[in-house]
């Protein structure tokens, strides 16, 4: 039976990103995107929930979109899960991270430094979890 591993995600870019390099110099660009769910409850009442998640490219890409993106982008990414376990304070951590093999910049008026969301949305207003828990 074939199995398959995709995600799609269309968000808002939460902080610059960040990119480096791997020891055999292939770049690496990390970064973290907020999706938000809304719906309204039992009483009637908006309810939303926003999820933060952690973008991994390698090679070209990854050095474009180093070029292009910035806090606040719109920004739709492909890509598949990946998790993996690392240690730190000598405690075993598990961190699992969309490995993005496809995107589109979807600001509406790309390279003029102002970034409209679409239908009136706003950007979230904070950077999203701390990445300097999860190693490169």
């Amino acid at each position: 039976m074939k199995t398959k591993n995709k995600i799609e995600l269309i968000g808002f870019v939460g902080g610059d990103p960040v990119t480096r390099q791997t020891a055999d110099g292939t770049p690496v660009t990390q970064f973290s995107i907020a999706t938000t769910e809304r719906w309204k409850g039992k009483d009637d009442q908006p309810r939303e929930h926003t999820e933060w998640h952690r973008i991994v490219f390698f090679g070209p890409p990854a050095k474009q979109l180093a070029d292009f993106l910035r806090k606040g982008s719109f920004v739709s990414i492909e890509g598949s899960l990946r998790s993996r376990t690392y240690e730190k304070d000598g405690v075993t951590r598990t961190a699992t991270e969309v490995r993005g093999t496809e995107y589109w910049l979807l600001d509406r008026r790309p390279g003029s430094g102002d970034v409209s969301a679409p239908d009136g949305a706003e950007p979230p207003l904070h950077d999203g979890p701390a990445d300097d828990d999860l190693p490169l």
